[in-house]
């Protein structure tokens, strides 16, 4: 919605309000756009959210907790059924005077600028754990740290990691048939892998994770983190500190 102009400040006693038509069901909250003139002002202002005329929200606020130009998103008990209904708001000031007070941002025809938000049900692997300014969600069809992939997604097979460390991962699996265990890891140089103590050659999987082709029956698989980068970091560590010996060596022969 384009911004264009101020309201008035608001005085005690005065009010905007706003009608709309919720666009989506699960309305939760409303965004409006303040203005308080870069002042700590000490009023209150009063939200009402309304439902076809009839009170349904309401709450007071300080005047102090808005910011100059940045939305303030005040949140209500979810609307469930809110699709195609109409709502209304009204902010009306108390305490106010001039220069004490906010005012609200509104576009071009004199409508006030806000924000509709509804909770978005349609992925049913995300799970909405803190509502807000921002949601966070979790989502429940995250893939494990390891897996495998079987050409026969019937076959039974078992896999449990027996260690877990930021450098070495040891799993042990019992797959039927031939296949690939995958990894959520990173593909990325320095890691190594072998299957039964024998090297093997790690692939990529998903197109930027870690693989490895194992055979059926029971197997023991170690990921180990060894780059050559690690060593080559050691031998300048022990090169520096040599040259240091020796600087120091000369210096107490002068």
């Amino acid at each position: 919605m384009r911004i264009d102009k101020l309201s008035e400040e608001l005085t005690s006693g005065s009010n905007i309000y706003q009608e709309f038509i919720a666009e989506s069901d699960n309305l939760y909250a409303i965004r409006v756009l303040p203005a308080n003139f870069n002042r700590l002002n000490s009023c209150n202002f009063q939200f009402i959210l309304q439902e076809n005329q009839k009170e349904i929200f309401e709450k007071t606020y300080f005047c102090n907790e808005v910011s100059d130009k940045i939305f303030f998103q005040i949140d209500f008990p979810e609307i469930n059924k809110s699709k195609g209904k109409t709502f209304s708001f009204a902010i009306s000031v108390l305490d106010a005077s001039s220069g004490n007070s906010i005012a609200f941002w509104q576009n071009y025809e004199g409508q006030i600028v806000f924000q509709t938000i509804f909770n978005e049900k349609e992925n049913k692997n995300l799970k909405l754990i803190r509502k807000g300014k921002f949601n966070i969600y979790e989502n429940t069809s995250v893939l494990p740290e390891y897996y495998l992939v079987n050409p026969d997604e019937n076959s039974i097979t078992s896999l449990k990691i027996e260690a877990s460390v930021t450098t070495r991962k040891i799993i042990s699996v019992s797959p039927n048939h031939e296949g690939i265990l995958a990894s959520t890891n990173a593909y990325y140089p320095g890691w190594n892998v072998y299957v039964d103590s024998k090297r093997a050659k790690i692939v990529m999987v998903n197109k930027a994770f870690q693989g490895v082709y194992i055979p059926k029956g029971t197997r023991v698989v170690e990921f180990i983190y060894d780059p050559d980068s690690f060593y080559f970091g050691v031998f300048l560590s022990l090169i520096g500190v040599l040259m240091l010996f020796v600087v120091s060596v000369k210096l107490n022969k002068l």
